[in-house]
């Protein structure tokens, strides 16, 4: 399992790689060519959003992330003006470890912004891919 992680910013990308991704790559370009090829692209909602996580999502990202073919697990998160009703209330550690605990086996990890999910994330693929 090959994890791809792509941050919006070198903080981001920086803590994603330290978490154990296997590649990283930073910004605009990198999110629309890696959305484009990706088999899966877990994140944030706000990643389909423009200008959402305080602008750090371009209308470019949106819809490259938007158009992609690949399947798209969104964690519902405060940062965006987008918001999913019926939903439990949870931290996106906890939507992390619940996506996880669903067997689900993620090939490109999506667009972070707190350093603790992106630990549980990449934690989690490293012991699953360990295990075979």
């Amino acid at each position: 399992m090959f994890i791809v992680a792509v941050g919006t910013n070198s903080a981001a990308t920086h803590n994603m790689k330290k978490a154990g991704a296997d590649v990283v790559a930073t910004g605009e370009n990198a999110v629309v060519y890696n959305a484009k090829n990706a088999s899966l692209i877990v994140g944030p909602i706000g990643i389909v959003f423009g200008n959402s996580m305080y602008g750090e999502i371009s209308p470019i990202m949106a819809q490259a992330i938007s158009c992609s073919e690949a399947q798209k697990y969104l964690i519902p998160v405060s940062q965006c003006s987008g918001h999913v009703l019926g939903i439990e209330a949870k931290t996106i550690q906890e939507y992390i470890k619940d996506f996880i605990k669903e067997g689900f086996i993620c090939t490109f990890t999506g667009y972070f912004m707190e350093y603790e999910g992106v630990m549980v994330m990449l934690e989690a693929q490293k012991i699953l891919r360990d295990q075979g």
